[in-house]
């Protein structure tokens, strides 16, 4: 957990580029091309996207930040694409457009992953520490006391004597 936080924040790689059309740019191991902007809308909004085409080694991706324009309110909302992976997680923001023209904003967080792994990891250590052992031993019962005076016979009259006291029939020599 702690190697997740200190790499996700150490290692952070950002850039922030204004690109046309097939314009390329790198942030950390990763190529990215701008490929052009998507404009639709729904009744509340007018929205933007810009398609980002994400390339390391032989692997690629397609990032679509959306940038939501709201007329009624006059407000402006961006919504990141985000691309994870178990090495690093790739958040991408579109700034600002004009025309094909974008603005975007790339990062590259290393080891996010391994944040939440070592959180899980703490919190299954924790229930496994609080579930009872089945092999542990038993304690044993403590030590059964003498009576005062120290003599079974003498706590055996003590109680004729109450059972006596109390109303009832006790004979010599008999067992109830």
């Amino acid at each position: 957990m702690v190697v997740g936080i200190v790499g996700s924040h150490a290692y952070v790689r950002e850039r922030e580029v204004a690109l046309r059309p097939g314009e390329r740019f790198t942030v950390g191991p990763y190529e990215v091309t701008y490929r052009g902007l998507e404009h639709g809308g729904t009744p509340l909004a007018e929205v933007t996207r810009a398609v980002l085409e994400l390339r390391e080694g032989g692997g690629s991706a397609v990032l679509r930040p959306v940038r939501l324009y709201y007329p009624r309110r006059d407000q402006v909302v961006s919504r990141p694409a985000i691309r994870s992976t178990l090495r690093d997680d790739v958040y991408a923001v579109l700034s600002a457009f004009e025309g094909d023209r974008a603005t975007v904003r790339v990062w590259v967080n290393p080891l996010v992953r391994w944040v939440w792994a070592g959180g899980l990891v703490a919190f299954f250590g924790g229930l496994l520490l609080l579930w009872p052992d089945r092999r542990a031993p038993k304690l044993p019962s403590p030590p059964l006391r003498p009576s005062r005076d120290g003599h079974p016979a003498r706590r055996a009259q003590a109680a004729r004597e109450v059972v006596r006291a109390l109303g009832g029939s006790t004979r010599e020599g008999s067992r109830p």
